[in-house]
Protein backbone atom coordinates (compact mmCIF):
# COMPACT_ATOMS: atom_id res chain seq x y z
CA UNK A 1 0.00 0.00 0.00
CA UNK A 2 1.44 3.77 -1.02
CA UNK A 3 0.23 6.17 1.91
CA UNK A 4 0.20 9.32 0.71
CA UNK A 5 2.87 11.67 2.44
CA UNK A 6 1.01 15.32 0.99
CA UNK A 7 -0.33 16.72 4.22
CA UNK A 8 2.96 15.51 6.18
CA UNK A 9 4.88 17.45 3.86
CA UNK A 10 2.45 20.49 3.92
CA UNK A 11 2.91 20.19 7.76
CA UNK A 12 6.50 20.04 7.72
CA UNK A 13 6.85 22.78 5.50
CA UNK A 14 4.62 24.82 7.37
CA UNK A 15 6.55 24.37 10.74
CA UNK A 16 10.05 25.12 8.87
CA UNK A 17 8.46 28.34 8.05
CA UNK A 18 7.47 28.98 11.01
CA UNK A 19 10.72 28.31 12.84
CA UNK A 20 12.57 30.63 10.42
CA UNK A 21 10.39 33.42 11.24
CA UNK A 22 10.91 32.69 15.02
CA UNK A 23 14.61 32.56 14.26
CA UNK A 24 14.85 36.26 12.58
CA UNK A 25 16.14 38.44 15.11
CA UNK A 26 14.78 41.69 12.99
CA UNK A 27 11.10 40.06 13.15
CA UNK A 28 11.21 39.02 16.11
CA UNK A 29 12.54 41.99 17.95
CA UNK A 30 10.27 44.02 16.08
CA UNK A 31 6.91 42.62 18.33
CA UNK A 32 5.87 43.13 21.55
CA UNK A 33 6.60 40.38 24.07
CA UNK A 34 2.93 39.44 24.27
CA UNK A 35 2.88 38.66 20.72
CA UNK A 36 6.62 36.90 20.81
CA UNK A 37 4.49 34.66 23.12
CA UNK A 38 1.99 34.18 20.87
CA UNK A 39 3.72 33.64 17.50
CA UNK A 40 6.08 31.05 19.75
CA UNK A 41 2.82 29.34 20.90
CA UNK A 42 2.12 29.07 17.09
CA UNK A 43 5.29 27.56 16.17
CA UNK A 44 4.38 24.51 19.23
CA UNK A 45 0.99 24.15 18.03
CA UNK A 46 2.86 23.87 14.26
CA UNK A 47 5.11 21.24 16.55
CA UNK A 48 2.69 19.37 18.23
CA UNK A 49 0.44 19.02 14.79
CA UNK A 50 3.05 17.74 12.88
CA UNK A 51 4.19 15.33 15.50
CA UNK A 52 1.12 13.78 15.53
CA UNK A 53 0.87 13.57 12.18
CA UNK A 54 3.59 11.81 11.60
CA UNK A 55 2.55 9.41 14.60
CA UNK A 56 -0.51 8.57 13.24
CA UNK A 57 1.15 8.23 9.68
CA UNK A 58 3.59 5.64 11.38
CA UNK A 59 0.76 3.54 12.78
CA UNK A 60 -0.92 3.18 9.52
CA UNK A 61 2.26 2.51 7.98
CA UNK A 62 2.87 -0.36 10.87
CA UNK A 63 -0.44 -1.87 10.23
CA UNK A 64 -0.43 -1.78 6.61
CA UNK A 65 2.80 -3.67 6.40
CA UNK A 66 4.62 -5.22 9.54
CA UNK A 67 0.68 -5.74 10.84
CA UNK A 68 -0.16 -7.87 7.23
CA UNK A 69 3.26 -9.17 7.31
CA UNK A 70 2.52 -11.09 10.68
CA UNK A 71 -0.76 -12.07 10.03
CA UNK A 72 0.20 -13.56 6.83
CA UNK A 73 2.63 -15.70 8.78
CA UNK A 74 0.41 -16.32 11.23
CA UNK A 75 -2.42 -17.34 8.62
CA UNK A 76 0.64 -19.51 6.70
CA UNK A 77 1.00 -23.58 6.68
CA UNK A 78 4.38 -22.75 6.86
CA UNK A 79 6.32 -25.95 8.37
CA UNK A 80 8.67 -23.62 11.09
CA UNK A 81 7.40 -20.48 12.51
CA UNK A 82 8.82 -17.04 11.62
CA UNK A 83 9.26 -14.15 14.29
CA UNK A 84 9.18 -10.50 13.08
CA UNK A 85 11.89 -8.66 15.26
CA UNK A 86 12.64 -5.08 15.63
CA UNK A 87 16.09 -4.88 14.96
CA UNK A 88 16.95 -1.57 16.86
CA UNK A 89 15.01 -3.53 19.87
CA UNK A 90 17.05 -6.58 19.73
CA UNK A 91 20.53 -7.06 21.88
CA UNK A 92 24.34 -6.78 19.91
CA UNK A 93 24.61 -10.28 20.50
CA UNK A 94 21.35 -11.28 18.83
CA UNK A 95 22.22 -9.06 16.06
CA UNK A 96 25.37 -11.51 16.01
CA UNK A 97 23.60 -14.92 15.57
CA UNK A 98 21.50 -12.66 13.08
CA UNK A 99 24.21 -11.64 10.61
CA UNK A 100 25.69 -14.82 10.74
CA UNK A 101 22.87 -16.40 9.21
CA UNK A 102 19.83 -14.74 7.86
CA UNK A 103 17.57 -14.44 4.33
CA UNK A 104 16.80 -11.53 2.55
CA UNK A 105 12.45 -11.50 2.19
CA UNK A 106 12.26 -7.73 0.92
CA UNK A 107 15.22 -5.79 -0.48
CA UNK A 108 14.82 -1.80 -0.49
CA UNK A 109 13.75 -1.65 -3.66
CA UNK A 110 11.01 -3.58 -3.55
CA UNK A 111 9.49 -0.91 -0.98
CA UNK A 112 6.99 0.95 -2.55
CA UNK A 113 6.18 3.93 -0.18
CA UNK A 114 6.24 6.98 -1.98
CA UNK A 115 6.77 10.44 -1.24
Amino acid sequence: MTLDLSSITKAVDALENAVTEVRNDDFMNSLTPQQQEIIRAGVIQHFEFTYELCWKFMQRWLAENVGRTYEAFEASDLPFRVDVLDWHRISESFHKVIEQAYEVIQSPEQRQISR
